[in-house]
């Protein structure tokens, strides 16, 4: 058995599902997706400049793409995903509690229709959103219970509609 094999195979595995989890995450927390973006895809650099001979030894290949892809999904995918963790996890134990002017509603693609409100905080548009079934209009405000993240982005604690 190919134990190097095993482990590139499996941090891709854990980068995938870390994935799931901040994309969880990333809708309790006002944050820029460039950040999240720039963030991961320099330490997907960083960690392909390190194992990309070592990868195309391993495989076989002389292609740059699947270590560059390996290190993305693996490495960017995971940070992204523990960044957003600590920032919610160590998050304030100060709430602070605001409402915002619901700016437009609608309902995400796919078989859930789950309903969101977008909502602006110091410049940043954020959808917020709710069960299936929950009705949103725009003569609305949202309010939500708000911490500062360990990292200084805010962290969406709980949320109500106020009619």
């Amino acid at each position: 058995m190919n134990w190097s094999k095993l482990l590139y195979t499996a941090s891709v595995f854990l980068g995938l599902v870390s994935t799931f989890w901040g994309v969880l995450l990333y809708e309790k927390t006002f944050i820029k997706v460039e950040i999240l973006m720039y963030s991961g895809l320099i330490l997907s650099l960083i960690y392909f400049l390190i194992i990309h001979k070592h990868y195309k030894k391993t495989f076989g290949t002389s292609s740059f793409v699947f270590p560059f892809f390996q290190s993305v999904f693996s490495v960017g995918c995971f940070v992204i995903s523990l960044m957003l963790g600590i920032n919610y996890t160590l998050s304030s134990d100060k709430h602070k509690v605001k409402q915002y002017k619901v700016e437009e509603t609608g309902q995400l693609g796919g078989r859930s229709k789950q309903a969101f409100s977008l909502v602006n905080s110091k410049g940043l548009d954020k959808k917020i959103i709710f069960k299936r079934g929950t009705r949103i209009h725009t003569s609305n405000f949202i309010k939500l219970d708000i911490s500062e993240g360990f990292f200084g982005f805010d962290v969406i604690k709980k949320r109500s509609i106020v009619k």
